[in-house]
């Protein structure tokens, strides 16, 4: 098909010569068009066979896997022909994040949540014992999801899916190759791996993801239980979509501290900002504090605020579709999770030349050095936090210096043509 456009274009191309030999200058202007379409053409990348399959819980969610969902089949369909996301559930009508036209998207459980789905179960029990909830989940799934596949690869190239958050296919098929990919923290009990129940416990949870191709996780922190698995593991941190080339100076950024996420859990830790903020206010009159983010324990957080009185300099609102406009014009972000497995959203913040304090955990240990393009926390520790929110607020020259090395450690290591190169080299392997 591609020699057939080239030859069609060059066809355009010999005729723009003997255009130009009669004088014919408006036909002389298209067929220099044609020209400059036969020079892209030979110039562009030529794109992989391969159909990359991207099965994610629920797409039409408004998190953190979600939108790293997005951004990889945004970058893979530079690359590969064929790319869908493969969605459980369909939660709302509307996906958050934009998603390339060519990008194709199959929902297995069209117009219901998983929530109202297990409720509707003939099984539903059965999704309250947490060592068989993977296997039953995945007995509901997996024969959609390949019939799917034979149905949108009728050429038989090579299929590989990607597992977010590895809830696996019940079995494999020949010819499909089975990626794991991790968005959190090591996901089985590893407590009492030392004692024989312990370890049966552990062998029970994880026999899904024994059959997987590959695993990989987000960075070497807990790589010695990854490798538990049996399985062939690799080192894949998220990556930040859009990087702006330029950034506005330091000293047009407002007096604002930044936190955002989702508040259907209370992983996050914006309460715990809440209380440390409210610490400090006082001292810090002219600085404000903003939460983005949905979710139930909202009003949750709108109450501690209200209890506190501190309603003048903190406020919560709601998620943002475009964050980047955010972290362009405010100067600190700070993350409070009380576990995060990476913490794409920190290094968004960073990439767009905010000075970053999160609490010590899995992600932001692999995202900042400490003192140098960040500051590190212990969890948790609400005394620390204000004592470094309180210093980087009044030492402006190092909040810049930090501010500039943030932005430059992100674009070395988390940039998308980095990540998107090694999982290249991962999918030729397999």
């Amino acid at each position: 098909m591609r020699v057939s456009i080239f030859k069609l274009v060059l066809a355009k191309s010999i005729t723009a010569l003997s255009v130009y030999v009669s004088n014919d200058n408006l036909k002389l202007c298209e067929s220099i068009n044609y020209i400059v379409e036969f020079f892209n053409l030979m110039n562009a990348p030529v794109k992989k066979n391969n159909s990359i399959y991207m099965f994610v819980k629920d797409i039409t969610l408004d998190g953190g896997c979600e939108r790293v969902v997005v951004n990889m089949v945004n970058e893979f369909i530079k690359h590969y022909s064929y790319v869908h996301i493969l969605s459980n559930f369909q939660s709302n009508l509307e996906i958050n994040y934009k998603i390339d036209d060519q990008v194709k998207i199959h929902y297995l459980h069209p117009n219901i949540s998983l929530h109202e789905w297990e409720k509707k179960h003939i099984f539903s029990i059965l999704f309250k014992i947490t060592f068989i909830h993977n296997f039953v989940y995945s007995l509901c799934f997996t024969s959609k999801l390949y019939r799917y596949i034979r149905k949108s690869n009728p050429m038989k190239y090579q299929a590989i899916v990607m597992f977010h958050g590895y809830q696996t296919a019940w079995y494999k098929k020949s010819g499909i190759k089975l990626v794991g990919v991790d968005h959190s923290n090591f996901p089985y009990d590893k407590t009492n791996l030392k004692n024989k129940l312990g370890k049966l416990k552990f062998w029970i949870e994880s026999f899904m993801n024994r059959k997987l191709d590959i695993v990989t996780c987000l960075t070497n922190a807990e790589i010695d239980y990854w490798r538990l698995l049996g399985r062939p593991i690799f080192i894949m941190p998220n990556f930040v979509s859009i990087i702006p080339e330029i950034i506005p100076s330091f000293e047009s950024r407002s007096n604002k501290i930044i936190s955002m996420g989702r508040m259907n859990t209370n992983q996050k830790g914006f309460d715990l900002l809440i209380h440390a903020f409210a610490k400090i206010a006082h001292k810090i009159p002219n600085w404000e504090l903003e939460i983005y983010g949905n979710g139930h324990f909202k009003s949750k957080y709108n109450y501690i605020i209200k209890k506190l009185n501190i309603q003048n300099q903190v406020k919560i609102k709601d998620f943002t579709k475009n964050p980047q406009e955010i972290f362009l014009s405010t100067s600190i972000f700070v993350l409070c999770s009380r576990s995060e497995g990476f913490g794409l959203v920190l290094a968004e913040a960073m990439a767009c030349g905010m000075a970053a304090i999160a609490y010590e955990n899995t992600g932001p240990n692999a995202i900042i050095k400490n003192n140098y393009s960040g500051i590190l926390v212990p969890n948790g520790n609400e005394e620390i936090l204000c004592k470094k929110l309180i210093m980087l607020i009044r030492n402006t020259k190092f909040r810049k210096e930090i501010s500039i090395k943030s932005r430059k450690n992100v674009i070395k290591n988390f940039s998308p043509n980095i990540i998107i190169g090694k999982w290249i080299e991962i999918f030729d392997l397999i």
